[in-house]
């Protein structure tokens, strides 16, 4: 497994800190092994920042990974990690990731199945 990306700060110009608006800072982790991967990354990125309560502040480069405790004979996954602002309650920013994946039809058949998109969040505050 590749080690995790370092995040590449973006700045993101006419937004005040998130001590100054009761925004709370957030890392999630996306996933994908079906489908156009690349392109869900890109999209799933885009839903995800696409409400006023979330903010995009970085976003890792993609890397690729094998399959790990699932079923054999998964394809590799492409993986990257965002960094967000959002006011968004921890329960409503998970909700509001599980929305997004569904949005790229994921399913939830198999335990470490395959899927095309799978969002974390592996931070938050």
């Amino acid at each position: 497994m590749s080690p995790a990306p370092a995040l590449h700060e973006k700045p993101v110009q006419g937004k005040p800190a998130p001590a100054q608006t009761g925004y709370t800072r957030a890392v999630l982790a996306l996933g994908s092994n079906l489908g156009a991967r690349n392109e869900t990354l890109s999209e799933a990125v885009a839903d995800l920042v696409d409400r006023p309560e979330v903010r995009l502040l970085a976003v890792s480069p993609i890397f690729q990974t094998k399959a790990v405790g699932g079923p054999a004979g998964q394809p590799d996954f492409l993986n990257m990690v965002i960094s967000v602002e959002t006011s968004l309650a921890p329960l409503d920013l998970l909700r509001h990731c599980q929305s997004v994946e569904n949005k790229h039809h994921r399913v939830r058949e198999v335990h470490w199945g395959p899927r095309t998109l799978d969002v974390d969040v592996v931070v938050y505050g």
